[in-house]
């Protein structure tokens, strides 16, 4: 509608091409690949876990790749020790989905011994990282961790949307 005006969009799905339209796409499906290898690495006898989103747009793309990443360093990431269940386990929820769901969905996989976990930025909460750090796991997240939680933080998983961005800026 203004061809003489520039407009970058930042993560988005589904826009189409235009001649003043540069587009900056996130890879969640890359970032959940990296959190799935970096939660499995840090479990011992692969025990990990992923609070995964069920309602974006990748939503299926997100929680195959987070499985993908876990067996591409374990392949089929069997336990050695009972119970004998397949990991990672995994669950997903709407976003929105409150605190309380989510630690009764993540209480029920450490009936399975859970050692390490992967919190996407739909499923974080400080309260929800508080309670997870309470119970001696290993956490992997989207999101910056609260200060309190940083000795249970493994890894914060993020695209850098800035370096793009300031790569594209000279010619907008």
């Amino acid at each position: 509608a203004a061809p003489g005006v520039q407009f970058v969009v930042v993560n988005a799905v589904g826009v189409q091409e235009a001649q003043n339209l540069s587009l900056i796409r996130g890879y969640p499906e890359r970032q959940a690949f990296i959190a799935g290898y970096i939660t499995v690495l840090a479990a011992p006898d692969w025990r990990s876990m992923g609070l995964l989103p069920a309602d974006e747009p990748y939503a299926t793309m997100i929680q195959e790749a987070f499985l993908n990443g876990a067996y591409y360093l374990c392949g089929r990431c069997s336990p050695v020790y009972s119970p004998i269940v397949p990991f990672p386990q995994w669950t997903a929820m709407p976003s929105g989905t409150d605190t309380p769901t989510w630690q009764s969905l993540a209480d029920q996989m450490l009936l399975n011994i859970i050692y390490a976990a992967y919190v996407t930025p739909e499923a974080a909460s400080p309260e929800l990282l508080r309670y997870l750090g309470d119970k001696g796991l290993v956490l992997v997240g989207g999101v910056s961790p609260p200060e309190e939680i940083r000795p249970r933080w493994a890894a914060t998983v993020q695209q850098d949307m800035m370096n793009p961005f300031m790569t594209i800026w000279p010619d907008l």
